[in-house]
């Protein structure tokens, strides 16, 4: 069981149509263009900067999708990374990947909130923080899970990579 918590753990997706919907639910929006967020707070993307962290962490949840054209949720870590606050390779989140995708070839997961950055953040790295709900199942069971995840992205060179993913699974319970 615990493989397939780690596996998850980085938020795999699916548009698997047979799998049913979450439902949606509805989004704040968007700052104008002449809000700013203080400096220390959590809050929407501001900057180009941000605005592109937030794009790239959509697609890295998107990535998970059965049957989707992007590349695996693995190539979107660093090659040092650090996962609910230990340090691993890709070649490790790879494995993990592979496991959960295996366990549970259904997969559906949707990001149900707005995407914040932590503004307090220091250096380079962006931290970006969002709620996902999702269902992942095979033949025999599968559970649904809620999580809070703090993704914190960094660029090197003109690509982003994920340097730490922290999931903070908030609920998940077994489904038939």
């Amino acid at each position: 069981m615990n493989a397939i918590v780690n596996a998850l753990k980085g938020g795999l997706a699916s548009s698997e149509s047979s799998l049913p919907s979450l439902p949606e639910v509805p989004s704040a929006p968007p700052p104008s263009s002449h809000e700013s967020i203080p400096s220390g707070a959590i809050g929407p993307p501001v900057t180009e900067r941000e605005k592109r962290a937030v794009s790239f962490v959509r697609q890295f949840v998107a990535s998970g999708n059965s049957g989707n054209n992007l590349p695996s949720p693995d190539t979107y870590y660093a090659p040092q990374t650090v996962l609910d606050g230990k340090p691993v390779t890709r070649g490790h989140i790879a494995r993990l990947v592979g496991i959960a995708c295996k366990i549970f070839p259904m997969r559906s997961i949707q990001i149900i909130s707005d995407p914040l950055i932590d503004h307090s953040q220091p250096g380079p790295d962006i931290a970006v923080t969002y709620q996902v709900a999702g269902l992942f199942k095979n033949k025999m069971f599968g559970f649904q899970v809620e999580a809070t995840p703090r993704i914190v992205v960094r660029s090197e060179g003109s690509r982003l990579v994920i340097v730490s993913n922290t999931p903070n699974i908030l609920e998940k319970r077994f489904v038939r």
